[in-house]
């Protein structure tokens, strides 16, 4: 009955993994798609690929803004590269903390690599990008090449 109860379960959980594959799969990195380990329970790629580093892009009219939150990292632990209309942040954390207190000890460790493919809404001059980590918190500048710039048109009255 028990080993029934298990079956049952897992096929649950293959199923409405399956389920939420197919609704997210138009916003999702393909290489969770194509591998079929978006929602695998024994996986973190979910965690790696989609929600780790948070992420935001800001479109401003010269340039393109992207802050990352990336606490806990040195500056060595992250790399950045630009690929066609993406920007790619790629690296590893590593966690230890161990406290002492009285007759225990509590040991808490992080570990995982990860990965963020973010679209640019423009083109960029890659020659002008730079970035900046301070206090946990990455910050990109990626000025936009002249064609990507916006122009307003003026309309005359006739």
């Amino acid at each position: 009955m028990k080993e029934q109860t298990n079956l049952s379960l897992r096929t649950s959980v293959q199923d409405l993994s399956d389920r939420l594959t197919r609704f997210l799969s138009p916003w999702m990195p393909s290489s969770l798609i194509e591998t079929g380990t978006l929602f695998d329970p024994a996986s973190t790629l979910l965690w790696k690929e989609s929600g780790y580093p948070a992420v935001n892009v800001v479109d401003q009219e010269n340039e393109i803004l992207v802050t990352a939150e990336l606490p806990g990292l040195e500056k060595d632990d992250f790399n950045l590269e630009i690929e066609q209309d993406r920007l790619l942040l790629r690296g590893e954390k590593k966690t230890e903390k161990e406290d002492k207190k009285g007759s225990y000890v509590i040991r808490e460790s992080q570990y995982g690599s990860f990965s963020r493919s973010i679209p640019l809404p423009a083109a960029v001059d890659r020659e002008a990008v730079h970035a900046t980590y301070k206090q946990g918190v990455l910050r990109v500048t990626l000025p936009k090449t002249a064609e990507a710039k916006k122009s307003r048109i003026p309309v005359k009255v006739s």
